[in-house]
């Protein structure tokens, strides 16, 4: 059985791979080259390169969806290197159970994928089923760097499972170890009782 912690672990680690191919999508993508202006006539406070209504999905060998990302917009300015993601909404589908759902109100993915910037309502969570329970992290900032496996935020934190709620400032995991700290004023309710 797979503990909080990992999964968790897993969540983000499913990210990491949106965010890297995200980030190649918005450096390679032909479909990109149709938005993309010449930079020598676009005002730096203008997007050189936009799109709207963005669904990316990345399939296993086969052929069913392994992660999904949409997005209202993703946009890149010039001189740059990070492209603003507004309301990204990621799937990291399983192999039995629920999909992790990761969301926030913006977010910016450089164009090489290392570094993901989640913000605003940052939330993880996966809803019960008959192969998992249910779970969910809650933050306003969200640091994460796919090639080292890290994620982090000195934001306070809020994990919330079937039976408990978990109040913390900071966290940080490193997803190959993995292992899952909470930094400090970590304050741990059991909720006996609340289960449905």
């Amino acid at each position: 059985m797979i503990s909080e912690r990992n999964k968790y672990i897993l969540a983000i680690l499913g990210f990491l791979a949106i965010a890297a191919i995200t980030g190649y999508y918005i450096s390679h993508s032909p479909a990109l080259n149709i938005l993309t202006l010449p930079s020598i006539t676009t005002p730096e406070d203008l997007p050189d390169t936009y799109v709207n209504h963005a669904n990316i999905t990345s399939y296993n060998l086969n052929g069913s969806p392994k992660y999904r990302m949409t997005s209202a917009q993703i946009t890149h300015y010039p001189g740059e290197k990070d492209a603003e993601v507004h309301k990204p909404l990621v799937f990291i589908f399983q192999e039995q159970g629920n999909p992790w759902q990761i969301q926030a109100q913006k977010g910016w993915v450089t164009s090489d994928g290392e570094r993901v910037k989640l913000e605003e309502n940052v939330v993880i969570s996966r809803q019960a089923s008959a192969q998992n329970t249910y779970s969910q992290l809650e933050s306003e900032q969200l640091f994460i760097w796919p090639k080292q496996e890290y994620a982090e935020s000195d934001k306070a934190v809020k994990i919330t499972t079937e039976d408990t709620i978990v109040n913390a400032i900071g966290f940080e995991a490193d997803l190959y170890e993995q292992q899952y700290r909470l930094l400090t004023q970590v304050k741990v309710k059991h909720l006996i009782g609340k289960k449905e």
